[in-house]
């Protein structure tokens, strides 16, 4: 052991891919569904199955991105908020450490969609700040669980 040369971002991807695969395991599906029906399908039905399908899979995948980013910066959230000079909750953590790394998550997910090209503007637009939402909610409830089971 001694004299080793230690990769350090070596251990952090497999450190990553072990909480992913963790938060796979983890993952609240019937949350996902009851938020589908109550938040999703409300604002999507009038548009064509099509586009229902491409804005659904964007969600899941972007729902899914947020709670394992959550769980794999758990440890490093934890650290900041306690670092804070002042009591806060979970939101503000995100909106000043962690809403740049959502909003970038956020929108390689939608080029990887094209939504703006094929969505008029305003229901675009729409479509971002609701993916903002979602994006810390599910962020934020990956975190919560992480450290709930002590997995950091």
């Amino acid at each position: 052991m001694s004299g080793e040369i230690i990769d350090f971002e070596q251990k952090y991807s497999e450190r990553k891919e072990k909480l992913r695969v963790e938060a796979l395991r983890t993952f609240p599906w019937d949350e996902v569904e009851s938020f589908r029906n109550e938040a999703l399908e409300p604002i999507i039905r009038s548009l064509s199955d099509q586009k229902r399908i491409i804005l659904l899979e964007m969600a899941y995948r972007l729902i899914f991105e947020a709670y394992a980013v959550g769980m794999v910066e758990a440890k490093k959230a934890l650290s900041l908020k306690r670092g804070l000079s002042q009591e806060v909750d979970w939101n503000t953590v995100y909106l000043h450490f962690y809403k740049k790394l959502g909003e970038e998550l956020i929108q390689e997910t939608i080029n990887d969609f094209a939504i703006f090209y094929w969505m008029e503007e305003w229901n675009s637009q729409s479509i971002y700040f609701l993916f903002e939402d979602i994006f810390q909610g599910w962020f934020i409830q990956g975190i919560k669980v992480a450290l709930k089971l002590n997995i950091r």
